[in-house]
């Protein structure tokens, strides 16, 4: 993969780049990202430019041996472990799933992998003799001259079998690279920690997932501005919300919150059949996306105008409404919402979900304008 195909962290690549450059590049790195913001991307671009032996200033060469073999992900000198479920289970029994997954999408997350080996709700398992299998392979000549690298996505998933890791992690042999990608530094071995040199990764800008949404998947501007602020810099969340929606929310959002205050039941039972087409997942992301606009009405509620980023519509509506919501119930607005999102997930019903949510919005909505000021001070 190439760094030009990692979407935005300009300032991060060209650090990775002049750490190469003058032969920095520490063993042992852990690129600790949030979902959907690169960390794999990144790991996958980074292995490709410390290997290439026709490297450029700005990225890769793509064309020597090296870099096909790494775009292919069947470089001999890389390799991959990453959680699988069965208590024996070793990365190299899925590595053909794995790299089919990798090259249609390379932010990858923990749970997308999870499903595209049908885990069904088992969970991910890095076993102990996947790290037996590290150790030994490490014993190997590399193939190539440059770096053997070790790519180990979602650490978190070792357990204490990453204790066997530690030696090589502290003094591994010459000319050896691991980059470890996960989510949860809370979650990783405190001595696994100690050992690796820390890449965070930021959230993606949301210009730079607007210009991807635009120019990788042909998402007309308007649209793409929209989905880009409700990934909150989540590429992978982006790419859901394309397919997960046909048009803006904003009018149905708009319609229900002015039904909800008014308690008009006729309006709320006409809503419920419109959220029911949207299916599980466009339902989640309608309330992800509400969730989204009642922060931007709180943030209009302190006078934060500068911080909102809001398209016209929404903006009057912002405008007209943020007089109920405010320190008196945003809190439990924010609640709300996440919990009945859970409710969606598990599969709750729709049709009882969203009216019971809708009651209670009606309750939250009121109690604002009672308790608060206009400007919920």
């Amino acid at each position: 993969m190439l760094f030009k195909d990692v979407i935005g962290h300009e300032v991060l690549k060209r650090k990775l780049r002049e750490a190469v450059g003058i032969g920095r590049v520490s063993h042992a790195q852990l690129f600790l990202e949030s979902e959907g913001t690169g960390g794999l991307a990144m790991a996958l671009a980074y292995a490709q430019y410390v290997n290439c032996t026709d490297r450029h200033p700005e990225d890769s060469c793509n064309v020597c041996d090296s870099c096909r073999r790494m775009q292919s992900l069947e470089h001999p000198d890389l390799h991959f472990t990453f959680p699988t479920v069965g208590p024996k289970a070793v990365s190299l029994d899925f590595i053909a799933d794995w790299r089919k997954a990798v090259k249609a999408n390379p932010y990858l997350s923990y749970t997308d992998w999870l499903d595209t080996i049908k885990a069904d709700n088992k969970q991910g398992n890095i076993t102990s003799e996947e790290c037996l299998n590290i150790v030994r392979a490490l014993s190997l000549k590399p193939m190539y001259d440059g770096y053997k690298i070790y790519i180990i996505f979602h650490p978190e998933s070792l357990a204490k079998n990453g204790n066997k890791l530690l030696k090589i992690l502290e003094e591994p042999a010459p000319m050896t690279l691991f980059l470890l990608v996960a989510e949860s530094e809370g979650d990783i071995l405190p001595t696994i920690l100690s050992r690796t040199q820390m890449v965070r990764i930021p959230r993606i800008a949301d210009t730079d997932i607007h210009e991807a949404l635009e120019r990788r998947h042909q998402v007309e501007p308007k649209m793409a501005g929209e989905i880009a602020r409700l990934s909150e810099g989540n590429y992978a969340k982006a790419r859901e919300l394309i397919h997960s929606r046909d048009e803006s929310y904003a009018p149905l959002f708009i319609d229900w919150m002015r039904a909800c205050y008014g308690r008009r039941i006729a309006r709320l039972l006409k809503f419920n059949d419109e959220v029911g087409k949207l299916g599980r997942e466009g339902q989640k992301s309608f309330l992800e996306y509400g969730l989204s606009l009642m922060r931007q009405c709180y943030l209009r509620s302190h006078g934060a105008e500068e911080l909102l980023r809001l398209m016209d519509n929404e903006r009057d509506f912002v405008e007209k409404f943020y007089a109920f919501t405010g320190d008196a119930n945003i809190e439990a607005i924010c609640e709300l919402f996440n919990e009945y999102h859970y409710m969606i997930e598990r599969n709750g019903n729709a049709r009882i979900v969203f009216f019971d949510l809708s009651l209670k919005m009606n309750v939250l909505l009121h109690y604002q304008k009672q308790m608060g000021s206009r400007l919920a001070v």
